[in-house]
């Protein structure tokens, strides 16, 4: 039997966040559903022409222009281990990380949702079920899906609620990008 030892803490790295009753932007990757709260969200758009950038890693895909701002592209799907995105309608959620607004790429929207405390489930530890640290996982919430299962019980959709400020910043790390939330 396997036992998993404590990772150390992130130096520089802020503390992990609990996910939080409260309005979240729900989208799919693969075929997962994820949220982030809507608050950090400063706009959703259709994808649009992307210049990608040579000898880069997978934290950063490429550049493009956003009415006369370039903003940093960011693959989800690849960051959140799913491989590239291969959707055929691509959307960008652009967030704000530290000063830096950064457009990340989902396969779709699905909706906003308000999570009520008791759909959310945070204890899940900072382990993913394959040993793998991943202290970007807020929680999960639970809402109920139409319909029934053949069983005649109700069916419900997990979504991964993530916090989309770590998970970038842990990216921006691979890729070098110096930290300037400690400024």
């Amino acid at each position: 039997m396997k036992t998993e030892q404590p990772m150390p803490t992130d130096v520089g790295m802020p503390t992990k966040k609990e996910a939080r009753a409260g309005k979240y932007l729900v989208f799919r990757v693969g075929d997962e559903h994820y949220a982030i709260p809507l608050s950090e969200v400063r706009e959703v758009i259709a994808m649009t022409t992307m210049t990608r950038l040579p000898a880069v890693n997978d934290a950063l895909e490429g550049v493009f222009n956003l009415r006369g701002k370039i903003l940093s592209v960011c693959d989800l799907r690849n960051r959140l281990g799913k491989g590239k995105a291969d959707s055929k309608k691509p959307c960008v959620i652009a967030v704000d990380i530290d000063g830096y607004e950064i457009a990340n790429i989902v396969d779709d929207v699905i909706e906003v949702i308000a999570f009520k405390v008791e759909q959310i489930s945070s204890g899940l530890g900072d382990y993913s079920f394959d040993g793998v640290f991943k202290d970007y996982i807020l929680g999960v919430a639970r809402t109920a899906r139409p319909g029934t299962t053949p069983s005649g019980g109700s069916s419900e959709r997990l979504t991964v609620l993530l916090d989309i400020q770590r998970l970038l910043r842990l990216g921006a790390e691979d890729a070098g990008v110096p930290d300037r939330s400690a400024a």
